[in-house]
């Protein structure tokens, strides 16, 4: 993970450049061009750790893994908090979900997850009260995936097409319940079902499926800050179409090879609040 050479500066990309070293185990190179100094974690993510990279797969395979904070700081023997900071920067790798389109035959519904404590109300309302958080999910027949925060309480139908908008092709085939959906799916074919009827279980049946897999995921981290939420949800759909159990030593592996190809510098400072 750590182990790498070097062609030319990785700042100025100038090609004097020579060996300068060792610092915390990790060869060093000086550039006689800009006069600057580089190793191999320079520019990348793991620049300004120094985590041993046991330490630094353990950290990664076990957040990869769906793993708590504590369970993984203990087996990694670091802190909570830099176990934080690394569940950022593997955010950071994932890639948002503004692009995303689904088509062909499409599930789609709303999960929804309590809100934390903090901003709970202390009133007791009846049905969807302002003490859960709206998640519009769609999946598609191609596995394709979204998973888009909304507001608090019950999905309006106005809510609910800000949240799909953009994201359904025309001329797909859109199965949902009788919710308020309002003209989330215009342009395509709807097929609306009664969810306590019999047929509600086989035809929902893939985007039950999904709303049941975030909820877990939002009951087993129940301290996610709310700015933190999509982050999830956009980790969470980037580990469901390149996840698989048989192959997890590979998922990972990916993940490795994204670390040092991401270009991407964080220090504890950049961390946001869990």
């Amino acid at each position: 993970m750590t182990v790498r050479t070097f062609d030319s500066c990785p700042y100025c990309q100038g090609h004097h450049i020579k060996r300068n070293g060792w610092e915390h185990g990790r060869q060093r190179w000086f550039c006689n061009d800009c006069r600057r100094s580089f190793s191999s974690r320079t520019g990348t993510i793991l620049n300004s750790s120094k985590l041993k990279p046991a330490q630094i797969r353990r950290i990664v395979s076990m957040l990869s893994d769906g793993v708590l904070f504590h369970p993984v700081a203990h087996q990694a023997n670091v802190s909570v908090q830099t176990v934080c900071l690394w569940k950022r920067k593997l955010q950071a790798l994932t890639k948002s979900q503004e692009k995303t389109v689904l088509s062909g035959k499409i599930w789609a519904d709303h999960a929804y997850i309590r809100v934390p404590a903090k901003e709970k109300s202390k009133e007791r309302k009846r049905g969807l009260s302002d003490n859960l958080r709206q998640i519009a999910l769609a999946i598609d027949d191609k596995g394709g995936i979204l998973a888009v925060l909304g507001g608090k309480g019950s999905a309006s139908a106005s809510e609910a097409e800000k949240a799909f908008a953009g994201h359904i092709a025309g001329g797909s085939l859109v199965c949902h319940d009788e919710g308020c959906f309002g003209n989330a799916f215009a342009g395509s074919e709807e097929i609306a079902v009664n969810s306590k009827s019999k047929e509600a279980h086989r035809l929902l049946n893939p985007v039950n499926s999904l709303c049941f897999r975030v909820k877990r995921m939002f009951q087993v981290h129940l301290r996610i800050h709310p700015e933190n939420i999509q982050k999830y949800l956009d980790e969470l759909v980037a580990k469901e179409s390149a996840y698989e159990d048989k192959a997890f030593g590979r998922f990972v592996h990916g993940i490795d090879a994204s670390i040092f190809l991401s270009g991407i510098s964080f220090r504890r400072r950049d961390v946001s609040k869990e």
